[in-house]
C-alpha cells in the first residue's frame, strides 16, 4: 500500500480499529508518526492529537503496568505506569508501538489487552485515542510474529516502499541531508525500492553471485552486517558533513561501516 493510503487509512479509521504497518527494514516505517500526526491535526483540528512513541524491541514487564497495592481496596492491583496514563488516557494520542512484531510475549498479551478492549489495567484509553504498529516482514528473519488470534484482531498492510527519488523529495530535502546522500539516493533510486523478494525472482548459480547482484541490499539469503536503507542513508549524512574533519580515509571506513561497500 503507498505511503499515503497508509497514514490515510490510520488518521481516517475510527480510533478503535488497530492497523500493523509491515515493511522492509529501514523503509522509513517509524517516521509514519510525524505524518499521521500531521494528517489528524488537519482533519480533525478541535481534537488536538499529540504524538506518542512506544518502542517495542526496549519495552519490557512494568514498562506499560506495575502490581501494587490500590490505595482505596488495599488489594493488589495494576497500577498504570505515569507517562502512559498522560499520553494514552488524559488525552487524545496518535500512538505508534515500533518494532511491536519483536515484543517479549508478556508484553505482546498486555498489548493484546490495549488493542481488544483499549484499556490499560482498569484505565480506558482517551476515546479519541488512535494505535498503530510496526513491524519488518516475516520473511527478513528478524523474528517478527503474533499470534494468529492478535493478527485476527489488527489490520494488517504491507507499506510500499518508496524509490530513492520520493525519499529525498520528502525527507531528505526537507531535513537538510547532505547533498552526497541525496546524489547516492538519487542514483539508487529504483533500486532502493526493491527488495530482496526481487532477488528470489532471479536464478544465482552460488551465493557469491547472488550477493553480487544490487550488493547494496539487504538480503536475509546472504546476509552482512550494513547495506543500504533510508535510515542509514540518514545516518550517512552525519558522517558526510563531518568529512573535513574527519579526512577521507576515516570517513571512507565509516561509510562502509554505515551503508556497507557496494563492490
Amino acid at each position: 500500500l503507498p505511503r499515503q493510503s497508509v497514514v490515510e487509512l490510520i488518521s481516517r479509521g475510527n480510533p478503535s480499529q488497530v492497523v500493523c504497518v509491515l515493511g522492509k527494514t529501514g523503509s522509513g516505517k517509524s517516521a509514519l508518526l510525524d505524518e499521521v500526526v500531521a494528517k489528524c491535526r488537519d482533519l480533525y483540528p478541535d481534537v488536538g492529537y499529540t504524538g506518542f512513541f512506544l518502542d517495542g524491541l526496549a519495552m519490557q514487564e512494568g514498562d506499560l503496568t506495575i502490581p501494587a497495592v490500590g490505595k482505596e481496596s488495599g488489594v493488589i492491583e495494576l497500577q498504570i505506569q505515569k507517562h502512559i496514563h498522560d499520553n494514552m488516557v488524559a488525552k487524545p494520542s496518535v500512538v505508534m508501538i515500533d518494532e511491536a512484531s519483536k515484543m517479549p510475549k508478556g508484553i505482546k498479551r498486555q498489548v493484546g489487552t490495549l488493542i481488544r478492549e483499549r484499556r490499560i489495567g482498569a484505565f480506558q484509553l482517551h476515546a479519541d485515542t488512535k494505535i498503530f504498529l510496526t513491524g519488518n516482514l516475516a520473511e527478513e528473519g528478524f523474528g517478527d510474529a503474533f499470534d494468529p488470534t492478535q493478527w485476527n484482531r489488527m489490520t494488517t498492510v504491507e507499506l510500499q516502499a518508496m524509490t530513492g527519488e520520493e525519499w529525498v523529495k520528502s525527507y531528505a530535502i526537507p531535513n537538510k541531508l547532505h547533498y552526497n546522500v541525496i546524489y547516492v539516493a538519487n542514483e539508487l533510486s529504483k533500486e532502493l525500492a526493491l527488495s530482496f523478494r526481487d532477488k528470489d525472482a532471479k536464478k544465482y548459480n552460488t551465493n557469491a553471485e547472488r550477493q553480487a547482484d544490487m550488493p547494496h541490499m539487504f538480503d536475509p539469503k546472504v546476509p552482512r552486517n550494513q547495506f543500504t536503507t533510508f535510515r542509514s542513508l540518514e545516518l550517512a549524512s552525519n558522517i558526510c558533513y563531518d568529512m573535513d574533519v574527519l579526512g577521507k580515509q576515516t570517513t571512507y571506513h565509516a561509510l562502509c561501516g554505515t551503508v556497507g561497500q557496494f563492490t
